[in-house]
Order: structure tokens, then sequence, then C-alpha cells
């Protein structure tokens, strides 16, 4: 057999030296067309031809080359298709090592005795063969000893029928639908797979049939047509269960447990794939049983059942080790991989992960080395290696781009989304999730497309940039939904609940919280409900309802223990910690912290270790215990440092700079809030920046250092006009409007005091639209405006009964009463004098002092009416 390369630079086979003449009759005894005449059976002569119009020369007879010949026909049988396919073997051989067949052999005998004896290459210690060992797999497979089944085919061809139209053979039409499906022409496949499906009815060929159907739904299945690939796969399954046999009633079996898993049906898959493991075993086919088990691995690990899931997975991981399967053993790892990760054992999900990976690599599995590496990337990423995790993930980019597997890559920039989002690299973040959803949305990959957008709402989140983040999410819940990827649905909602409660708005996050628990509970993705409960306990604790905090937080921590999520359970323990704290329950909520801390070695997280240690300051800070407290901010300080925890570590020194302001430690304060501020600068979190003015402005007026005030309220209002704080934009607006007041500027007292009333009424905030209210009575009152501080201050009477603040009611009715006495209005005067009185007294209190004058003032004037004291007093 020689090749040659032709001036296109084309591998072109231009002699068989062994090639033989086929019989001239076909089946049946009628004179074959296609053959040619003059032939003998058997051996033919020498015969050389030569074409003049394409200059070809062409050898045909019995002569072979001794070094690429088979041992069968060395041992004196007719050459054959597998004696042809070890000479391809040993083509392969020379394609990739330059070398000939026993080069090291100088003797025709020698040559004979070795090629009879199997002295064959060792082609996995070979290395040049190291990069192509799926080359080596097929040289391996024509050297092996089943050729004459391997390469039998399992239907003769069927002649031909009259009129010269030819019958295709079904088993030859899944074969070429098989080369379309990997070719990923996937209406071409399917084409092929459903003639061959008539031919094998038409010729009652049950079995083909069975194997038909199965190509059908395993094509339903990958086009994500769920519902006609289990009708599919379910008809293969009753056809071979007539017909077949065991191996492949079990490859029916774990084909449709493979559809009922994608479906969120885990206990149908469950039967599914507990039934084909034992068919499997039973027939004796070690990898079908191994691949069973790694897909029953992969249910309980969607299920939570970690144990059940391992004992799986290590199982199959055995059978395939046993065969010599690098492929399964690697893929098995992959799932090992998964599961550790989602019981936060990151140690062992690296030693999965690694080991695949270096599998993958070594067998020149490309993909599964890249998504090896995806993986070990989240798992630096949890552990805050965010260096290890960056160059995994790249270099998984690397491989999916340079493969051409566009998934892949998006899923690698996915990945680095979420990385350079917990390092607030936010530029870096969206630019990666905004390439990833461009590549998902081209593909149509709407799953990948969703989850890109989820990961833009949270780096939009992370901004302050609310709409952009809720316009997002809402994207991605759509489609979620429209999918029927239940879960990310879930998640997408749980990432509306911070947003809405990152804006006050209560009801719509704890809506949203309560709809994604509901998803989850529903689909049993115990995480994913815990997440949710962790973030309800947030949003109550945000609202002062302790008890539905603590409720919550306790049920979500009893989730994460049962399914062994360390990390969830520490996040669990620290919202109950602060629930406790909120209610001055201080030695719960040290042994909560403590339970915590207790869990941290399991975790690894830096991250996470931060957050406990700033919680357990917060308690001691409550309790006084202050050089406690900043002990226990310091370590956590430490921890975010170790993690390259900007963000986090900002928080921490704005809530240092608290405990120093306490402890009337100015400057100390001023330096930490000062470097707070900074960092949220560099990461251009508005929302940070407001919050370290607004308490530089409160350290500031400490020390009465009036300019720096006002200098600082001012920064921290302009920044949260931007950041669509509501509440606390109007708030800021409504000291801006006290401070000026009391430096006698009434014009710009009662702009700030107005645009702050109507920030309060956009929002429905009623309280906070009464204290404007009071504010601008005030204010009217101190510019001899009585008629419009009466208006001012009768609705704000009102607003604050609405809420029930007794506290700001009488206060209203206080400055009431000087309004309708400067207007010398003394009948209702005396009418709200005596409603504060019993207000006062309902609350157990004394009246106040300005209540008290005006009630003796009132006596007085109804004693002498027209005495000089009413008079007076009215004029003060």
């Amino acid at each position: 057999l020689n090749i040659l390369v032709n001036s296109s630079y084309r591998a072109v086979i231009t002699d068989f030296g062994s090639a033989r003449i086929r019989p001239n009759v076909a089946p049946g005894g009628r004179e074959n067309p296609l053959v040619n005449d003059g032939g003998a059976e058997g051996w033919t002569s020498p015969e050389v031809k030569f074409n003049l119009s394409t200059r070809e020369l062409t050898l045909t007879g019995p002569r072979y080359s001794l070094r690429w010949t088979a041992p069968d026909v060395l041992a004196g049988a007719e050459q054959d298709l597998p004696s042809d396919m070890w000479a391809i073997g040993w083509i392969c051989w020379e394609m990739v090592t330059g070398k000939i067949p026993f080069e090291e052999l100088k003797k025709d005998t020698a040559i004979v005795i070795g090629a009879i004896k199997g002295n064959l290459p060792a082609i996995r210690e070979d290395v040049d063969l190291s990069h192509v060992l799926k080359l080596c797999n097929l040289i391996m497979g024509v050297f092996g000893s089943e050729l004459n089944t391997l390469f039998k085919p399992s239907a003769p061809p069927s002649g031909y029928a009259t009129g010269r139209q030819k019958t295709r053979s079904a088993h030859l039409l899944v074969q070429l639908g098989q080369m379309y499906h990997d070719q990923d022409n996937w209406s071409e496949a399917m084409g092929c797979f459903q003639s061959a499906e008539d031919v094998a009815t038409r010729t009652r060929d049950e079995v083909m049939k069975g194997h038909t159907l199965n190509r059908v739904g395993h094509l339903y299945h990958l086009q994500g047509r769920r519902s006609e690939a289990e009708q599919a796969l379910i008809a293969a399954h009753d056809v071979h269960s007539r017909s077949g046999s065991d191996q492949d009633v079990a490859q029916d079996l774990r084909d449709l447990g493979e559809v009922y898993r994608v479906q969120s049906k885990n206990s149908e898959a469950e039967k599914a794939f507990m039934k084909a493991y034992e068919m499997f075993s039973r027939a004796g086919q070690i990898r079908g049983a191994a691949q069973a088990l790694r897909s029953l691995g992969e249910i309980y690990r969607a299920c939570s059942m970690n144990q059940e899931a391992e004992t799986a997975l290590m199982k199959a991981s055995e059978l395939y080790s046993g065969v010599g399967d690098d492929q399964g053993t690697a893929d098995v790892l992959n799932g090992l991989g998964h599961m550790y990760r989602a019981q936060s054992k990151y140690g062992e999900a690296e030693k999965a992960w690694m080991e695949a990976s270096e599998i993958y690599t070594r067998i020149g599995n490309h993909l599964g080395a890249a998504n090896a590496l995806n993986g070990l990337g989240q798992i630096y990423r949890v552990q805050s290696k965010h260096g290890e995790a960056e160059k995994a993930l790249i270099n998984a980019h690397e491989i999916h781009t340079r493969i051409g597997n566009q998934t892949g890559a998006a899923n690698a920039l996915d990945g680095l989304g979420q990385i350079y989002r917990v390092q607030s690299k936010h530029g870096e973040a969206e630019k990666a999730w905004m390439e990833a959803h461009e590549i998902h949305t081209r593909i149509g990959n709407h799953l990948g497309a969703a989850n890109a957008l989820d990961g833009l709402g949270r780096i939009y989140l992370a901004q302050s940039k609310h709409g952009e983040a809720e316009k997002a999410l809402m994207e991605a819940h759509e489609i979620h939904t429209r999918i029927g990827n239940h879960w990310g649905a879930a998640n997408a909602l749980n990432g509306l609940g911070h947003i809405y409660r990152a804006q006050s708005k209560h009801g719509e996050a704890e809506k949203a919280l309560m709809e994604a628990h509901e998803i989850h509970t529903r689909i049993g993705s115990q995480t994913g409900a815990a997440n949710a409960l962790n973030g309800l306990g947030e949003i109550y604790r945000a609202q002062s309802k302790q008890g539905e905090a603590e409720k919550a937080f306790m049920q979500a921590h009893e989730i994460y223990t049962c399914i062994g999520n360390h990390l969830g359970a520490v996040n669990a323990l620290n919202g109950l910690g602060n629930t406790y704290v909120a209610q001055s329950r201080h030695r719960e909520a040290e042994k909560a912290f403590n339970d915590a801390y207790n869990i941290l070695p399991l975790v690894g997280n830096p991250v996470t270790r931060g957050n406990t240690f700033r919680s357990l300051g917060r308690l001691h800070q409550n309790q006084c215990r202050y050089d406690e407290a900043e002990v226990s901010y310091r370590q956590a300080l430490a921890a975010y440092d170790r993690a390259d925890d900007a963000e986090s570590k900002s928080s921490t020194l704005l809530t240092l700079g608290q405990l120093y302001h306490a402890q009337d430690r100015y400057l100390e304060a001023e330096e930490a809030v000062s470097e707070a501020l900074g960092i949220w600068i560099s990461l251009g979190n508005e929302e940070g920046q407001a919050d370290a003015y607004l308490l530089l402005a409160d350290i500031f007026k400490s020390q009465s250092k009036h300019a720096e005030v006002m200098a600082a309220l001012i920064q921290a209002e302009a920044t949260l006009a931007r950041t669509g704080q509501d509440a606390l934009h109007a708030a800021t607006l409504h000291r801006l409007g006290n401070i000026h007041a009391e430096q006698g500027m009434s014009v710009e007292a009662e702009e700030y005091y107005r645009h702050a009333q109507a920030i309060f009424l956009s929002i429905e905030d009623a309280c906070g639209e009464a204290r404007e209210l009071l504010g601008l009575g005030v204010l009217c009152g101190r510019q001899g405006r009585y008629g419009e501080a009466e208006e001012c201050l009768a609705q704000a009477r009102v607003a604050f009964a609405m809420v029930a603040d007794e506290d700001g009611e009488a206060k209203a009715l206080d400055n009431l009463m000087i309004a309708y006495v400067k207007q010398r209005k003394f009948g209702d005067a005396k009418v709200v004098c005596m409603e504060v009185c019993e207000l006062y007294a309902q609350r157990g209190q004394p009246m106040s002092t300005l209540c008290a004058q005006v009630w003796e003032v009132l006596q007085r004037r109804e004693e002498n009416p027209l005495g000089s004291l009413l008079a007076r007093f009215s004029e003060s």
C-alpha cells in the first residue's frame, strides 16, 4: 500500500500490491454491471495501466510489502478487510512518528516473527504520540483481536431492486446519520435516522428499528425537544424489550434517564438509571454500567443526596479504571468535583478537577481539559484565590477559543466575570459578561445568554446602577421561564430581591424572594431554597421584623447543615447573630457567631472568615466591649486583605470609624473613614462613598466643625442623587435643611425641605413626608409666615397620626399651638393644647415646656382677657 502526496498537497493511494478482483456475479446469480469482467476468483497476475489524461500509473496484483503485512496473512490466510486495516494502522504510525514498521529489524525472518508474536510499539509510552492519543486508540483498534467482528457489516448490502433502484441498508443509513450528527448537521442526521427506521420497519428488522428509534430520540434530546425524545426512546425500549439484547434495552433506559434528568424528573431518571445499571452489569457491559452509575450520581447530586452521589460516582470510577477507560474516569472526576464544590469541600473538589485535567490533557481531550480548568477556576474563586482562578479561567477560555467551542469560551468568560466582580473590578466584569452574552446570543444558547444577563445584573447592582440591574435580571428571568429552566428563573428572582432590598423596596424584595424560595423548594434545590431564606432574613432584619428574620435564618441554617454546605451555614449563623444583636440578645448572638467561627476551618474562605469577625466586632461594640470589638475588626481587615476583597475591607473600615467615633477618638475615626472613602472612590462605588460622607459629617459635627459638616453632607447628597437611594437621599436633604435653618439661611433651608418632601411623597413614605412638613412649619413660623406655618403643621400632625408616630404628632401640635397664638386664634390654641396634653398623659410623660407655658398664658387670659401678659407672650 503506497501513499503519495500530489501537487495539491493531498495524500492519494497509488498502489494496492495485494488488491483482488471481485467476482463478477452478484448475489442471486445475476451479473453485476458495476464489477469489471475478465478476472478470476482469487489472485490475479500483476497488471500495469497508464492513463494518459490523468498521467496516473496503477499496479495491481498479489505482491505486498512485508513490514505492513498482518500476522494472519503471514500465517497463510487470505487477505481481507482486517488485514487491510492492519496496514492502515501502520500507516497512521508512520504519519505520526516518521518511522517505518519494525524499523529496528533488518531481516525478513525477524520481521515475520515480530509481527506474528505481536511485538508491537508501546504506543502510550511513545513521546511522538503523546499529543495524539485519540489516533493511538484507532491504531490499537486495528491491531486488536476482534477485527473480524469489529469490521464485519451488521447487515449485508441489499443488492439491486427492479428498475435498478438500490435499497439502502438501515445499518449504513444509521452510520451516515451518525456522521452528520458528529458534524452537528442535525437536519441531515435526522433524515438518515428516520429513513433507517422506515427501512427497518419495512424489512421487519426489529433490532435495527430499535437502534434507529434510539438515535432519533438522542437527537431530539440534543435539540431540546424533550417530549419527542421521551416518546422515541420509550418506543425504542419497547422494541428492544421484545427483540433486542439486555445491552440494547439498558442503553435505551440510560438515554431515557438523561431526558428525564434535564427535565428535573429526578424520580423517573433514578429509576431508569438504576435499571440500566443492573442490565448492563448482567450483560457484562462494564462501560455501560459505569455510564449508568455516573448518570445516577449526577441525579443524586442534583437532589443534594451527596452521600449517595459520592458512592455512585466512586463506583463508576472503579469500573472505568478497571477497563482502562481514561475518558470515563476523567468524566467521573469532573462530576465529583461539582459534587464536592456543592458541599463546600473545596480541597476534595480541587483534587478531583486537577486529576481530571491531567487525564484529559494526557489523552488529548482538549474540551474536557478546558471544562476541568473552568471547575478549578470556580473552586479557586470561592476560596478567594483570585489569581489562580483568573489564570485557570483564562487558560480555559484560550483552549475553548482555539478548538472553536464557542459555548465553552462564553462559559469561561462568565467565570471570569464572577472573579472580577468579587474583586470589585466592575469594568472588567461587565466586559466579560457582555462578551459572553453576545456569544451565547449569537449561537442561540438561551440558557447561557440568561446566565450572562444574571451576571450583568449583579455587577450593575454592585455599581448602584439599579435600573440597569433590574432590567438585566428581569430579562434573564423571562428567558429562564420561557425555556423551562426553573432553577435559573428562581436565581434571577433572588437577584431581583437583592436589587429591591438595596433600594429599600422591601415589599417587592420579599415577594421576589418568596417566589424564588417556592420554586427552589418545588424542584428540590435545597441550596437555592436556603439562599432565598437567607435573603428573606436580611429583608426582615432591614424592616426590624426580627421574629421573621430569626425564623428565616434558622431554617436556612438547618438546610445548609443538612446538605453539608458549610459556607451557607456560616452565612446563616452570621445573619442569625446580627438579628440577636438587634434585639439585644447578646448571649445568643455570641453563641451564633462562635458557632460560625468553629465552622470556618471547614470553609477555607477568607471572605467568610472576615464576615464572621466583623459580625462579632459589632456584637462587642453594642456591648460597649470596645477593645474586643477593635480586635475583631482588625482580624476581619486582615482576612479581607488576604482575599483581596476591597469592598468588604472598606465596609469594615467604616464600621471601625463608627467605633472610634463612639469612643470620641475623632482623629482615628476620620482616618479610618477617609481610607474607606478612598477605596470606594477607586472602585466607583457611590453607595459606599455616600455612607462615608455621612459618617464623616457626624464625626465633624461632634467636633463642631460646621463648615466640614456642610461640605460632607453636600457631597453625600450629590452622590445619593445618582444612586437612586431615595429614602437616604431625602433624609440627607432634611439634614441640610436643618443646618441651613440653624444658620439663618431660610431660603436654602426651605428648598432642601421641599425637595425632601417631594421625594418622600414619591416613594410613599408618610413618616418622612410628615417630618418635612414639620420642618417647613417651624421654618415658616420663624419667618413670621404664620398662615403657612399653620397649614404645614396641621398636615404634619395628621400625617404623624396616620403612621402612629406619637412623638412626631406631639411636636407638630406644640408648634401648631404657637402658630395659633401668634395669629391670636386663642380658641384653636386651647383646643390643640388640650389635645397635646392628653397625648402626653397617654404616654405617661409630662407635657412639654412649650405646652406648659401656653397653657398658663391661656389660663391667665381667661382670668384677665384685657391683661398685657398675653400680649407680651405673643410678642416674644
